[in-house]
């Protein structure tokens, strides 16, 4: 035996011992891979639910008809109300007073605006349902037109623009 056959001997018996290190090194970069895509994708839904967030807001506000601002002012004012009647009324059982009764109907006014508020909230609900699934859609629709193009996420492949329904 010449000592080129036992190199190529030695070679042979290294072999798997290296495949097995290359099967490692890929596995690692597959996870590595992987992690990258699972943090992509995190972003990708929080920034989603984020934009869901404020889109269902934006809707009850419309929906609403008062700016969020105007609506914490009614809800302090009525708050400032109760305690005063609250305190016109530990006074009235003493002795019977006029301006109480003037407290009472501004508060049912107060009261009654509220109650319209919160039912106009309610005839909200499907057009906040329908503002949902639009974002939830616009979402996906970009997702899967990036990885069918294979685009880079800084890229603008927006589906907001598209009939999907045309073709």
């Amino acid at each position: 035996m010449s000592a080129q056959d036992q190199t190529l001997g030695r070679r042979i018996m290294r072999l798997p011992g290296q495949f097995l290190l290359a099967l490692v090194n890929a596995t690692a970069i597959l996870v590595i891979v992987a992690a990258v895509l699972a943090i992509i994708a995190f972003n990708r839904f929080e920034t989603a639910g984020a934009n869901l967030a404020a889109d269902l807001t934006a809707k009850a506000v419309s929906q609403l008809g008062v700016t969020p601002e105007a609506l914490r002012s009614k809800l302090t004012s009525m708050e400032e109300k109760m305690e005063s009647l609250k305190t016109g009324l530990a006074e009235a059982r003493q002795n019977d007073d006029g301006p109480l009764r003037t407290q009472i109907v501004d508060l049912d006014n107060t009261l009654s605006e509220l109650k319209a508020a919160v039912v106009k909230l309610g005839n909200a609900q499907p057009a906040v349902a329908d503002a949902a699934i639009k974002q939830i859609g616009a979402t996906v629709t970009d997702i899967l037109l990036q990885l069918r193009n294979c685009g880079a996420p800084g890229t603008e492949m927006s589906g907001k623009g598209l009939d999907l329904q045309a073709g």
